[in-house]
């Protein structure tokens, strides 16, 4: 089973890359951004998901990004 979330990003974030804090069922893990990364893009965390039922294995969490670009430039 599959978890899916949306993550934010910053358009530096986005164009650059960067590691960023995502929230998962155990708690906050990393997530490496690769530069370049396109909004809607969508990321697998490999059993970093829901246990499955009556086994040792996990899911994978899926993670959109959404890419904050700003209204208004200075």
């Amino acid at each position: 089973m599959s978890v899916t979330i949306d993550g934010d990003l910053a358009v530096t974030e986005a164009t650059l890359g960067a590691d960023v804090e995502v929230p998962t069922v155990d708690g906050p893990a990393v997530l490496s951004i690769p530069s370049g990364t396109q909004p809607g893009k969508v990321l697998r965390m490999r059993g970093k998901g829901v246990p499955h039922l009556r086994s040792d294995r996990r899911g994978d969490q899926l993670v959109v990004l959404n890419v904050e670009i700003p209204k208004k430039l200075k």
